[in-house]
């Protein structure tokens, strides 16, 4: 054997150990921060991709792809949803990657408060990849009002139970969710498919009428 093939050889088998020594990655994700209040409007969480366990020797450029889904929460409703590609290079020094999500502000009470959804590893190189979804929770800030019963029902020359003296129905509103803040709704009449009619059996709201919740109010009253 001459010096050159034993060079050669010796080159494969420097090779072979190095890649011996190189070890499959594992990833693991991270949210900051992991729950958000909605009435920030459109805030942004950070999402990092940490790789481990390559002790020093790693794979070549390795590509992550990353991915929201839904939980009780919706895309396009209550934050923007995102595929994204991160790629590690050799260098061990090279060990997180970031992305980001943004929250909506939608302006809908949502009962199920907080609302999740979910980050999560699709693909290393292509390949499948088992992970534990990371949830983000968003803090709803809305707040639903709604009439007390669907209908209402009065006899003619009845007083209002809830301004005496004055004839007429008592509707009440409830207000629940977020009461932390004013709110104010407006009423008006609609008489359309109905056999009741404006002035023969009661007066119609020509206007709309403003009722205003005052903070930590959760019902109010209107006398019609």
């Amino acid at each position: 054997m001459d010096s050159f093939q034993l060079a050669i050889r010796w080159l494969c088998i420097l090779v072979l150990v190095a890649n011996s020594q190189a070890q499959s990655s594992t990833f693991q994700v991270s949210v900051n921060p992991t729950t958000v209040d909605e009435s920030v409007g459109s805030q942004v969480v950070t999402v990092t991709v940490r790789r481990t366990s390559c002790n020093g020797v790693c794979p070549g450029t390795q590509d992550v792809v990353l991915s929201t889904r839904d939980g009780t929460a919706t895309a396009a409703q209550d934050y923007t949803a995102n595929t994204n590609q991160v790629t590690f290079t050799q260098n061990p020094e090279d060990q997180s990657q970031t992305f980001t999500v943004t929250i909506l502000n939608d302006n809908v009470y949502e009962p199920g408060n907080p609302e999740t959804f979910y980050v999560y590893i699709v693909t290393v190189d292509s390949n499948a990849y088992t992970n534990t979804d990371v949830p983000i929770m968003i803090t709803d800030d809305d707040a639903e009002i709604a009439f007390e019963t669907g209908a209402y029902s009065v006899r003619e020359g009845d007083d209002c139970t809830c301004n005496g003296g004055t004839k007429g129905v008592c509707v009440k509103l409830t207000r629940t969710g977020n009461v932390g803040r004013e709110a104010v709704i407006q009423l008006v009449t609609d008489v359309t498919g109905f056999t009741a009619t404006p002035t023969d059996d009661f007066v119609e709201l020509v206007n709309t009428v403003d009722i205003t919740f005052a903070v930590d109010d959760t019902e109010r009253k209107y006398a019609s």
